[in-house]
C-alpha cells in the first residue's frame, strides 16, 4: 500500500482563522469543520500563485504556479506557466529548457559558493 500524506482539513475550512488563534492546525478530523466554497478555494489558490510565482518571464502570463506539487519537479522554487509550458527559477529568473526529476537552478545555488571561495 502506498504511503499517503494525511489530509489537512484546516486549509479548506471556514473556521481556520479562529482555530489558528487557539493553536489548532493540521487536523485530519474535526467536529467543527466547515468546508470553504470551491470558488473561495480557487480564488485563494489564484492569489497564492500570483504572489509566489508571479508572471511568466517568457510570455508574461499570470496563469502560473510553483512546482511544489508537480509530480516531476517537486520544488517550490521552480515556476511553471500554464500558457506556454515554461519552467523557470523563482529565485533568479533562469528559464529552464525543460523539466526533469530533481532539477535545480545551478546559477542561483552554485555561483554564490564559487564567488565566496574566490573572495576568501
Amino acid at each position: 500500500m502506498k504511503n499517503e500524506e494525511p489530509t489537512n482539513l484546516c486549509t479548506t475550512c471556514e473556521n481556520m482563522p479562529e482555530c489558528l488563534e487557539v493553536g489548532i492546525l493540521e487536523r485530519e478530523t474535526c467536529n467543527d469543520y466547515e468546508p470553504r466554497s470551491l470558488d473561495d478555494l480557487v480564488e485563494a489558490d489564484k492569489f497564492v500563485n500570483e504572489v509566489m510565482a508571479g508572471s511568466c518571464p517568457r510570455c508574461g502570463s499570470e496563469n502560473t504556479n510553483d512546482c511544489e506539487v508537480d509530480s516531476l519537479v517537486e520544488d517550490n522554487t521552480v515556476g511553471y506557466c500554464l500558457n506556454c509550458a515554461t519552467y523557470w527559477c523563482l529565485e533568479c529568473g533562469h528559464i529552464f529548457k525543460g523539466a526533469k526529476k530533481g532539477m535545480e537552478c545551478y546559477p542561483i545555488r552554485f555561483v554564490p559558493n564559487v564567488l565566496q571561495k574566490m573572495v576568501t
